[in-house]
């Protein structure tokens, strides 16, 4: 065949090699991540001060629940508490976290809509105080009792910042919240826990993370559309990492409707994008200058498929091999099968409720979209803008 010819074994076997490496490396972490110790109560008395901050924009519905829940934590309650940045809300978020206990700052002026604006003009009001760490929560986030006991023991281990473990609270609202939750699981278990415990960094998830002052007072809170995964990025290029604990729980809600969901996922996808272009190059230089693990991971999740696109491409390899060459079709197979038994492996391993299996099934249409927006954003920038995701009330679309 001219195909097979003019294509060559060579590159084939390399195409297969590559694909059955990265599915490897995967499965790797899932089995690291997934073999974790379960201790129920810190190995350590609490010590640390923690000031909890929640930033809300219009939560009138959510935020008394979240306030009254993190100031009910099994924590010495002189070391600990519970502030709100209401920034520039036209609601009754300011009234309902008062009414909860909550020390509120109401944000009316400077520039709105983003996170890191209102952390920081926050932070600047608070940071003469004394206090060890901060821990941010979203609005919505349902945080469970022992959070602050397994913070406090990380920092007391020497970790500077500590991310807790996210879990979706509303996987029966509909499909994409029952595939968030399934995936949630997979991903913590794979690049959080799998990641940290071999010593890299795991993921800034943006919710359920402590991080201590004085690397707040040295890294701000991120400047860009996705302002965590900046601060992850700089985190990592200044020597340090984000450690996971996964018993530090909070549970927070996914968005309800695919049409909030592709706006939220298409911002995250977007900086991401770009936060990663725009530091590759300095992570490579340290790899090669000052190589540790958590530059290592970083750099190899720069250059790695998403999970999305892997999937892809491994379906596409079977057909691949039928048009150039069939020698390798069974090794084509065998990875196809790997990838696509790869979030069941990980729910199986995480004990996941059936539910979650079956929400799967509806995997192909995120991946789809997944992969082709990043294709499209990769080839065709854009500026998404930031649109809040309804927390407690019915969303619209």
């Amino acid at each position: 065949m001219v195909y097979k010819e003019s294509w060559g074994d060579a590159q084939m076997v390399w195409i297969v090699f590559i694909l059955a490496l990265i599915t490897a490396y995967l499965y790797g972490l899932l089995w690291v991540g997934t073999r974790r110790d379960d201790l129920e109560t810190p190995p350590y008395d609490p010590y640390h001060r923690f000031l909890i901050i929640i930033p809300a924009h219009n939560e009138e519905w959510v935020i008394a629940g979240t306030v009254t829940q993190a100031r009910a934590l099994t924590y010495p309650v002189a070391k600990f508490s519970v502030h709100v940045v209401a920034d520039h809300c036209s609601d009754a978020t300011v009234e309902r976290a008062r009414e909860a206990g909550a020390i509120v700052f109401d944000r009316k002026t400077g520039a709105g809509g983003t996170k890191a604006k209102a952390l920081s003009a926050w932070f600047e009001r608070v940071r003469s105080e004394t206090f060890d760490a901060v821990v941010i929560l979203d609005a919505d986030a349902q945080v469970q009792s022992g959070f602050l006991r397994w913070m406090d023991a990380a920092l007391t281990r020497g970790e500077s910042i500590v991310q807790g473990q996210q879990i979706i609270s509303n996987p029966e609202k509909g499909w994409y919240p029952a595939l968030t939750a399934a995936m949630y699981r997979v991903e913590n278990a794979i690049h959080n826990s799998g990641v940290s415990a071999l010593g890299g960094s795991a993921r800034h998830m943006g919710d359920a993370i402590a991080i201590r002052k004085g690397i707040i007072e040295e890294l701000g809170f991120g400047d860009s559309l996705t302002e965590d995964h900046a601060l992850r990025q700089k985190i990592i290029l200044s020597g340090r990492r984000i450690a996971y604990e996964h018993r530090s729980r909070a549970l927070n809600e996914a968005a309800q409707t695919w049409t909030d969901a592709k706006i939220q996922r298409a911002r995250w996808m977007q900086g991401t994008q770009k936060e990663d272009h725009r530091n590759r190059r300095a992570l490579f230089r340290t790899l090669f200058r000052d190589p540790t693990a958590p530059v290592l991971f970083a750099v190899v999740e720069s250059v790695l498929p998403s999970f999305s696109l892997l999937t892809i491409l491994a379906a596409v390899l079977p057909l691949l091999c039928l048009w150039l060459d069939r020698n390798f079709l069974g090794s084509a197979e065998v990875v196809f099968l790997a990838v696509f038994a790869l979030p069941f492996v990980g729910l199986v391993l995480t004990e996941a409720p059936a539910a979650l299996f079956r929400a799967l099934l509806a995997a192909p249409i995120f991946i789809v979209w997944r992969a082709t927006a990043a294709v499209r954003y990769s080839l065709f920038p854009a500026n998404a803008g930031w649109k809040r995701t309804p927390h407690g009330e019915r969303s619209d679309g």
